[in-house]
Formats: C-alpha cells, sequence, structure tokens
C-alpha cells in the first residue's frame, strides 16, 4: 500500500569528469546495460560515456511500469 522508491546498486558507480569523460569498462547488470557499454566486452578499444546511464535510467522506467525488465525472457547477454 505505500511504495518506496530506493535507489541502490551504486557499487558500479563513476564520475565522469573533463578529463576522463569515457569508460571501457564492462561491468553491470546486463538487463540494465546500454548495449555501447556491452560491446566493451568484446571489443577492448570500445568505449561509453554518460549517455549511457540515460539507457540504464529508460530501462529502470519501463521497469518500473511493467514490473519486469524489457525482454526479461531473453538472455540478458544476447
Amino acid at each position: 500500500d505505500n511504495a518506496e522508491v530506493k535507489l541502490v546498486d551504486f557499487g558500479v558507480s563513476a564520475q565522469l569528469d573533463r578529463t576522463i569523460g569515457r569508460r571501457n569498462t564492462f561491468i553491470g547488470t546486463p538487463y540494465w546495460m546500454a548495449p555501447e557499454v556491452i560491446a566493451c566486452d568484446e571489443n577492448p578499444e570500445a568505449t561509453y560515456d554518460n549517455r549511457s546511464d540515460l539507457w540504464s535510467l529508460g530501462i529502470t522506467a519501463l521497469e518500473m511500469c511493467e514490473s519486469q525488465p524489457p525482454l526479461c525472457d531473453m538472455h540478458p547477454m544476447r
């Protein structure tokens, strides 16, 4: 009856600034990872920036509406 929103999983967070504006580490929860983050697993030269956070936020919003992440019946790394 009393819904509460809690943000968790900051263990994989990082602050991006002007000197380090891009990352290339493959870390996170696959359902919420942007495609460019997943690409870092296959290509060490691939990078991503703060726009991947918008992807994750969008997936979170969809999960809040549907009670499950999009395409949850598929393997998350597909």
